[in-house]
């Protein structure tokens, strides 16, 4: 992919996150959900090839994120402040996966680095989420530390998993 898409497909994923945490503080579910969708089709769109395999591809990884965050979030780490599954947060993983292979390629066999940047902006992301109100985040260093332990292995098993389905289903 070239470098102008890699950077309009991480403006659509910024743009869209901090539209859904807006959205979603407000109490505006149905344009939160529509902003989301915009911003899914959008990545598609900018990505071009085989928009049908790539999005199965990325709803199915955001389906185990956001079993992995439903699992978290029955800990001291953060609580969701929605009953149920919340929407908006499996939106966010289908966005977020949108990038692996795209605009946070970058990090794909770079184990070190990858690491210690889903150690750092895993957490932080739920930070501001919790800054927003959209849900409660812990302020006991060491979760913060275990959730950046998480993310840390999160982030790789993403950008492997992404890599993988999409090199199946795409190419």
């Amino acid at each position: 992919m070239n470098k102008h898409l890699n950077i309009i497909n991480a403006l659509i994923f910024q743009i869209i996150w901090w539209g859904i945490l807006l959205l979603k503080s407000h109490g505006e579910e149905l344009w939160l959900v529509i902003i989301a969708v915009m911003g899914i089709a959008a990545q598609l769109l900018v990505l071009k090839a085989y928009p049908i395999k790539r999005l199965a591809v990325w709803l199915i990884l955001a389906l185990f994120g956001f079993a992995i965050d439903l699992g978290i979030a029955q800990t001291p780490i953060f609580q969701l402040l929605d009953t149920g599954a919340p929407i908006w947060l499996f939106l966010i993983w289908v966005l977020f996966v949108s990038t692996l292979n795209h605009s946070l390629s970058y990090f794909k066999g770079r184990y070190i680095l990858s690491s210690i940047g889903g150690a750092i902006f895993g957490p932080i992301c739920y930070l501001a989420a919790g800054k927003w109100g959209v849900l409660t985040y812990t302020t006991d260093t060491y979760y913060i530390l275990l959730h950046g332990l998480i993310w840390a292995l999160i982030f790789n098993l993403f950008l492997y998993l992404t890599h993988l389905g999409e090199k199946k289903c795409v190419h």
